[in-house]
């Protein structure tokens, strides 16, 4: 017997039911990816204002030709998995569980920073049905108009939306990778929400959740900067798969914060040459440029090179993030003829036992939210962070550029970012 559910097409409600129900859906916070505090403050109360809710309904027993529906068929061959047709011939039947819902419009009204979308809702379409959950459907077209977010291409889906189930405790809830965002990259983004469903003569309240959300410690529901720096989607490969790119090869200027005096691996096999990397990748309104050298002979550990990689992200030509690292590779990058005297095996051991220096800084608004240090939280109140594990002149070198970067303010850093791109723009 196969048991399978039938969802008839969405229908509007219409004054036949009885509205003994109060649904109130409250917006704390909502954080689109690409977008800037200030456009969001436009955005989001269209979206809003265009919101729809489906009500499901389940049935509360199986009543054949109302809540379910038997249908029988004569069979000669049947099919086990792994196996394929067998012959088994007899009367099969197939049971349908007749589910129902209908579409309500919601009202939206905003008051203290906190957007309230309501209805009222029949508690029963059917004294065979009860409520199971809820499904909400807010546009996404006055994001569409947005022309920067016409640079990364179409929406991939014309609606946000999530589900809403019956929540054992109250407050607000986070939802992330809930918002449609354009191009080739799918969801992203974050909101909090607040739900209920009250009984309007019991005045008895129920508390509703969206599927998988975290409950929130702020009480107005406010996204964390923090937060919202790790839901910047600037390094995922598929967003940046159609950039237009571009390498060029520097010799750094000694006018330049940082980067002069040092060596590039040379891509045909030869010595390393005078000069950084530089490769710059833009889509839409996000850009990146990474810079890339070796680290120079005072960082040589174990007779080992390291190589050094910086990638500065932009949006909207703002900086929103900065990472570096400070790695040690096995044989390509020998210092003093190690890789003639040592097999690579032995070489790849002494680069696999030091730890690389990394670093990673996020930011909303020009202000820092995130900060990583060797994959640990950084924060001034351990200013005198010291690595056990860092011993060797070298790795006290790598660490101490990595710790004075993070100290610098968005403003000495967003200019060292800019002094790069604009040697990288400069003609040959």
């Amino acid at each position: 017997m196969t048991i399978s559910s039938v969802f008839p097409a969405p229908t509007v409600a219409n004054d036949t039911g009885r509205a003994g129900l109060s649904l109130d859906i409250e917006i704390g916070d909502a954080f689109h990816p690409y977008l800037s505090r200030a456009e969001q403050a436009n955005i989001w109360p269209d979206t809003w204002r265009d919101s729809t809710i489906i009500v499901h309904y389940q049935p509360t027993r199986l009543v054949e030709g109302k809540t379910k529906k038997t249908t029988r068929r004569f069979q000669i061959f049947g099919s086990l998995i792994g196996v394929g047709p067998t012959l088994d011939p007899g009367i099969k039947k197939d049971v349908k569980i007749v589910k129902k819902h209908i579409e309500l419009p919601l009202t939206a009204s905003t008051k203290d920073g906190i957007t309230t979308l309501h209805c009222d809702i029949p508690e029963q379409a059917d004294p065979l049905y009860t409520i199971s959950n809820f499904e909400l459907f807010s546009s996404t077209k006055p994001f569409s108009r947005l022309k920067k977010l016409q640079n990364f291409g179409p929406l991939t889906d014309e609606k946000l939306r999530f589900d809403l189930f019956l929540s054992k405790t109250k407050g607000f809830k986070l939802k992330t990778g809930i918002i449609p965002l354009p191009g080739d990259y799918d969801q992203g983004g974050a909101i909090t929400v607040r739900a209920s469903l009250k009984n309007k003569q019991s005045g008895e309240e129920q508390a509703l959740s969206p599927s998988n959300a975290k409950d929130m410690e702020d009480a107005l529901g406010k996204i964390p900067d923090s937060l919202k720096s790790s839901l910047l989607p600037d390094k995922v490969p598929s967003l940046m798969a159609g950039s237009d790119y571009s390498v060029r090869n520097i010799v750094m200027p000694q006018n330049t914060p940082r980067w002069h005096g040092l060596f590039r691996p040379d891509t045909g096999g030869g010595p390393p040459k005078l000069g950084t990397r530089l490769e710059h990748r833009k889509r839409g309104s996000f850009s990146t440029l990474t810079l890339e050298s070796l680290g120079g002979n005072d960082r040589v550990i174990s007779g080992i090179i390291p190589v050094k990689t910086e990638t500065w992200y932009f949006l909207d030509g703002r900086l929103v993030r900065y990472k570096g690292e400070i790695r040690y590779f096995p044989a390509e990058y020998c210092a003093d003829g190690l890789c003639d005297k040592l097999s690579f095996h032995e070489i790849a051991n002494r680069a696999g036992s030091i730890s690389p220096t990394s670093w990673y800084l996020d930011f909303i608004d020009g202000r820092h939210t995130t900060t990583l240090f060797n994959e640990k939280t950084w924060t001034t109140e351990n200013g005198k962070f010291v690595n056990p594990d860092c011993q060797s002149d070298g790795c006290r070198r790598n660490d101490a550029e990595a710790l004075d970067q993070i100290k610098k303010s968005y403003a000495l850093l967003e200019a060292e970012s800019r002094s790069y791109l604009d040697l990288f723009a400069a003609k040959p």
